[in-house]
C-alpha cells in the first residue's frame, strides 16, 4: 500500500513559497519560516521577494494570519501551519508526529469526508511533517476558497478518525517506510548520519521515525 499524499521531506529548512492570494498560519508562526532569510538566497530572488506585500493580523483565538493577494491568476492558496514535528516526540515513541499528520486527512467533527468537498469545489491539497513544523496546504479557484477554511476551520476544532482510519494510515506509514528506508539501497544512510551529528538534541532521528516497528499496531491504539 502507499500513498502520495505525504511526500516524504526530511530536514526542510526552506520550500517553494508560492504567490498567495489569501493564505493562513497558525499563531506559533515564526516570521522567517514565511519571509525567509536575506542571506540564505539569491539577489534576484531576495528583490523579487521583496516586492510581495502582504498583510498580517491575528485574530481574537491568537490564529495569526499572512495574507497576500495577487489578481493575475484565479487561484488561491491557504496553508496552515503548525507548531509541531518530530522534535516534539518522546525518543522513545518516534513517527507519529508524522503519522498524526496523515490522520488530519481522516475526517473531523462535522466532515466525515475531507477530500469529497474539496474536490467537488475543484481543489487539492497535501501535507508535508518535518522536525519542526506540520504543513497542510490547498490550492483551490479563489471563488471557492471559503471551502478551505471550512474544512480547516472544522478539523482544527476536532478531528473524528475511526479506528479503521487509524489502521489504515498505520499501515501506509509503514510502508512508507519499508520503501524510503529498508528497500532502497542506502535507505538508511540518513538514519545513521542524523544519529552521528545529534547525540542529545531532537533532530537525532527522521520525521518517519527511528525505526519500523515503532508503528506496530499495539503501539498505535485509539
Amino acid at each position: 500500500m502507499t500513498d502520495d499524499r505525504c511526500p516524504m521531506i526530511e530536514g526542510v529548512c526552506e520550500r517553494e513559497i508560492p504567490c498567495l492570494r489569501a493564505g493562513a498560519v497558525n499563531q506559533h508562526l515564526k516570521p522567517s519560516s514565511v519571509i525567509g532569510h536575506r542571506s540564505s538566497v539569491s539577489p534576484t530572488f531576495a528583490v523579487y521577494f521583496a516586492m510581495i506585500q502582504f498583510e498580517r493580523f491575528t485574530l481574537p483565538n491568537g490564529l495569526r494570519v499572512i495574507v497576500h493577494e495577487d489578481h493575475s491568476t484565479p487561484m488561491a492558496v491557504v496553508n496552515v501551519m503548525y507548531d509541531v514535528g518530530a522534535r516534539d516526540e518522546d525518543p522513545a515513541r518516534t513517527g507519529f508526529a508524522h503519522l498524526f499528520e496523515h490522520l488530519m486527512f481522516g475526517g473531523s467533527i462535522n466532515i466525515p469526508s475531507y477530500d469529497e468537498p474539496l474536490q467537488m469545489a475543484g481543489g487539492e491539497n497535501n501535507a508535508y511533517t518535518t522536525n519542526d513544523l506540520t504543513n497542510y496546504y490547498i490550492q483551490i479557484p479563489a471563488e471557492n476558497i471559503e471551502t478551505a477554511f471550512w474544512l480547516e476551520s472544522d478539523r482544527m476544532l476536532s478531528l473524528a478518525f475511526s479506528e479503521k482510519s487509524l489502521d489504515v494510515q498505520r499501515k501506509v506509514v509503514s510502508e512508507e517506510f519499508k520503501e524510503h528506508y529498508l528497500t532502497k539501497p542506502y535507505g538508511d544512510v540518513w538514519h545513521k548520519m542524523r544519529e552521528l551529528a545529534y547525540k542529545r538534541h531532537p533532530y537525532r532521528w527522521m520525521t518517519i521515525g527511528k525505526n519500523y516497528p515503532i508503528l506496530k499496531k499495539h503501539n498505535c491504539r485509539m
